[in-house]
């Protein structure tokens, strides 16, 4: 799947979700832990 992005900017956001506890991530998946955090950040985000 095509996002548009670097490799560099999609691992830093993905570090800063783990970092706030939204995210897990794991070999090949990663996995949410928190979806009304990982809702926040979206929302966030979008400004």
């Amino acid at each position: 799947m095509m996002l548009g992005i670097s490799r560099q900017t999609l691992s830093k956001e993905l570090q800063a979700l783990v970092k706030l506890g939204a995210i897990r991530l794991r070999y090949g998946h990663i996995e949410i832990q928190d979806m009304a955090l990982l809702l926040d950040a979206s929302e966030a985000g979008a400004d």
